[in-house]
């Protein structure tokens, strides 16, 4: 798992990493293992940082911001982030293409995949942004 981090992102987490169902993956500590884990059900042990799918480690937001990743990132500007959060799939000028971290103001915010110029989104919909309000 550390591998599959480290070369995407430039880092990588350290602490014990659990592959759930759907190829989910979560991080716990080293009293973890201590569990018996046959009585629990998987998904209820450490912290979703993401999925591995057959183009890489797709980090969750959680998984993103705690990967504090040191390549594959891109600068979103406020325009591009405000529909990032809203759910939109937003367009970068790049020749990358995978899953990468984006961030605003030098801050990950979440994670994103590009594909032909365009970062599709992967906030899951309860998190997006419906309605953006000015103070």
């Amino acid at each position: 798992m550390q591998k599959f981090m480290k070369d995407q992102f430039g880092t990588h987490l350290n602490g014990v990493f659990y592959r759930g169902s759907k190829d989910r993956v979560y991080l716990g500590t080293n009293e973890t293992i201590k569990v018996n884990l046959r009585s629990f059900n998987a998904e209820g042990v450490g912290v979703y940082i993401g999925r591995l799918t057959d183009q890489g480690f797709r980090p969750s937001i959680e998984g993103a911001q705690l990967l504090r990743p040191k390549k594959n990132v891109f600068e979103l500007t406020e325009a591009q982030l405000k529909d990032w959060l809203m759910g939109y799939t937003i367009e970068l000028d790049t020749d990358y293409n995978g899953y990468c971290a984006l961030s605003y103001k030098g801050e990950v915010v979440g994670p994103g995949k590009i594909a032909n110029n365009k970062v599709w989104n992967y906030v899951p919909k309860e998190r997006r942004i419906k309605k953006l309000i000015k103070p």
